[in-house]
């Protein structure tokens, strides 16, 4: 793919990166900077049962997205890690 995006920081920093995965069905994108993007790159976890979590979605069909609040109910350590949470039954909410 290698398209060129210039993605910002909480800061307002932009970043020149390369895209290296897209998928526009499921919202998912991974990107390659030169330019470390955070000083300290973020632990990786797995969320705990009854952790909270915000989810955004798109539940009236257009391109505007609400936050939704909700609570993990499951977590599945198959190939595919899935987590159920609260919100996941709620159109435009699944994921």
């Amino acid at each position: 793919m290698k398209q060129t995006v210039t993605i910002c920081n909480q800061e307002g920093q932009e970043f020149q990166t390369k895209v290296i995965v897209c998928n526009a069905d499921v919202d998912y994108v991974i990107v390659f900077s030169e330019v470390p993007l955070v000083p300290v790159a973020p632990t990786t976890v797995l969320p705990n049962r009854l952790e909270p979590y915000v989810v955004l979605g798109y539940p009236n069909c257009n391109k505007t997205y609400q936050a939704l609040e909700g609570v993990i109910s499951f977590v599945q350590l198959e190939n595919k890690g899935r987590m159920g949470g609260s919100s996941g039954s709620q159109r435009g909410y699944c994921g």
